[in-house]
């Protein structure tokens, strides 16, 4: 298994299943958001230490969820922007993105 990814973007995957089929297909477990809005930091904050990778929309990716992450390697965005994302945070983590 490549690790648990979460699908934070309520878009990502809503008119093809192809990148989530590839996902899935090389071994990553795809966790998808359970709610019909961007991830808040009190939601993110629930999940997010068992996580290996994230595609997030407009997700809180803020510092104190970053640090709170004990498995995040990598931050992918799905959209325009990182104004949502702690890049400082982070990198200070070695999380790329």
């Amino acid at each position: 298994m490549l690790g648990k990814i979460l699908i934070g973007s309520i878009s990502f995957g809503k008119f093809t299943t192809k990148r989530v089929e590839l996902l899935k297909s090389n071994g990553c477990v795809i966790i998808n958001n359970p709610y019909s809005h961007a991830l808040k930091e009190k939601e993110l904050l629930q999940i997010i230490s068992d996580i290996d990778g994230i595609i997030t929309g407009m997700d809180q990716l803020s510092e104190r969820v970053i640090a709170s992450s004990k498995k995040l390697k990598i931050i992918s965005k799905h959209g325009v922007g990182i104004d949502n994302i702690n890049i400082n945070a982070a990198i200070k983590k070695g999380i790329d993105y």
